[in-house]
């Protein structure tokens, strides 16, 4: 008992001085990758193994030492593969793929704790097929299906519980293009199933959309409207449209401004509305209004110099908020407030192109300010303070430049503190992390060979964006692509 009180103490001392910091110790994956193509044909095949290991360092609140623990929390051993084929004839196109991944991973259950007894199995695997045509009406069809299982061990409870979801999924979107204007919709079909073993819950359920939208070009005020309009029904329900509004003007030839309205509403999981306990089936989707403007300036400074600035506002509203909150003892799903979103993304990109050289520079910075204006709660915490997981800022910037046959790339990102709990009594401090990579191009006859060598967070920062979930420090990345071309009066198309 003195043992445990003595760790409890300590740990609120580590919690009080927020000195704790996780970082990975060894992430390291393997891919092979491979694309061919021709005139009619691409196909591609992608094979990847990862392991990743955590180190937990901390630092004493009294003595001010750093103590690093070995720990196998957030442990993971995945592997998987893609591959895809596409066929392209005239006006008809066929695209086949395929996915498939599994991975074991050990799932920390406090901060400090140095064994963790939690284990998930994770399988994944998914199948696309579309098929499209160009002609006088643009017609594209997808049959697709995605299967998801999750083995969770619950160590502290001695329990396993089994997840497996399921979709199946069709759609027919179309275009037709008139003398009047653009007509676009499409239909979808979705089947869901998920099941949470044992006792839990189990429930399958149609989704169906329905959208229709219209297109006009106004020439002479050099400008376009799109209207859409979705229609969304869980079985026999009927829910409220969707609808957006938008108009395209391009004053000058260098300029062009987007102004958009739209509402919009997101269904209720499964989880949300069947999970037991606590599950809602009465939960009402959420709703959102949005109002926004963008805008995008290109100018020329010098011959081969060009300057882009671009910047988009919005502003949301957010109704009918879904949180899973403590009623009577017991954690359930209710539509329990409603947000306020508005912000702001400038951005500035700068290149440069001649003979022999190329170079570009961008960058980016967001700001969002997402407040909870209401609660039904009358002791709700999280009134009148930014959401969990959303930064009041970001920014994000590229450099990229190069000469003849050698490229250099410098990325770096950033963001501002996200708080984990709605009352914003814990935070994910901020982060700034540096990315590089060099690549040389080799010819050898009809085969390039493409070394590159590439280090994410370069300074081996400290950082998570989902709490308790580090992110990798450094990470060493080295590649070599093979481009084998025929001699033939067409570039292989190589799918992206």
């Amino acid at each position: 008992a003195g043992a445990v009180n003595l760790t409890e103490y300590f740990i609120k001392g580590l919690e009080l001085a927020s000195l704790n910091s996780w970082s990975s110790l060894h992430n390291r994956s393997n891919a092979l990758r491979l694309k061919a193509g021709g005139a009619k044909w691409q196909t591609n095949l992608n094979v990847f193994t990862e392991k990743n290991k955590n180190l937990f360092r901390y630092r004493n609140a009294w003595s001010g030492t750093d103590t690093t623990v070995l720990s196998d929390h957030g442990n993971v051993n995945g592997n998987g593969g893609s591959a895809g084929i596409r066929y392209r004839a005239g006006r008809h196109a066929v695209q086949i793929n395929g996915y498939a991944y599994q991975a074991s991973r050990l799932i920390p259950e406090t901060m400090v704790q140095m064994e963790s007894r939690d284990k998930q199995n994770d399988k994944t695997a998914a199948a696309l097929i579309r098929y499209r045509h160009r002609s006088s009406v643009n017609v594209v069809a997808d049959v697709s299906a995605v299967f998801h299982e999750i083995d969770f061990y619950d160590g502290t409870l001695d329990s396993t519980y089994n997840s497996y979801s399921s979709v199946y999924r069709t759609s027919l979107d179309f275009i037709i293009p008139t003398k009047a204007f653009d007509i676009n919709g499409g239909v979808q079909s979705a089947l869901f199933h998920a099941a949470v073993l044992p006792d839990v819950y189990e429930q399958t359920e149609w989704q169906h959309f329905f959208k229709i939208g219209v297109a006009k070009d106004i020439r002479k005020l050099r400008s376009r409207v799109a209207l859409d309009a979705t229609q969304r029904m869980i079985e026999s329900d009927v829910l409220p449209i969707d609808y957006a509004a938008t108009l395209f003007i391009n004053p000058h030839r260098n300029t062009t401004v987007s102004i958009f309205h739209a509402r919009t509403s997101r269904v209720p999981g499964l989880n949300d509305r069947f999970w037991s306990p606590g599950g809602n089936p009465a939960l009402k989707p959420e709703q959102a209004s949005r109002i926004g403007l963008e805008g995008n300036y290109v100018a020329r400074l010098v011959r081969d110099i060009k300057m882009e600035i671009g910047c988009d506002v919005h502003y949301d509203r957010v109704h009918d908020w879904i949180q899973w909150v403590p009623s009577n003892g017991l954690w359930t799903a209710r539509n329990v407030k409603s947000v306020l979103l508005y912000g702001a993304k400038p951005s500035l990109t700068v290149r440069r192109d001649q003979p022999g050289m190329q170079a570009a520079l961008t960058f980016e910075y967001e700001y969002t300010s997402a407040v909870t204006e209401s609660s039904v709660s009358a002791n709700d915490a999280s009134v009148g303070k930014q959401v969990a997981y959303v930064p009041l800022y970001s920014y994000h910037a590229k450099a990229m430049i190069t000469a003849k046959r050698t490229s250099l790339t410098l990325l770096l990102n950033g963001a501002d503190t996200r708080f984990t709990q709605s009352d914003h009594s814990e935070w994910l401090e901020p982060y700034f992390v540096v990315d590089a990579g060099i690549a040389h191009t080799v010819p050898i006859q009809q085969v390039e060979v493409v070394i590159g060598v590439n280090v994410e967070n370069i300074g081996a920062e400290d950082y998570q964006t989902i709490a308790l979930r580090p992110m990798p420090r450094r990470v060493y990345n080295i590649s070599l692509n093979l481009h084998y071309r025929k001699q033939s009066s067409h570039e292989i198309n190589t799918v992206p």
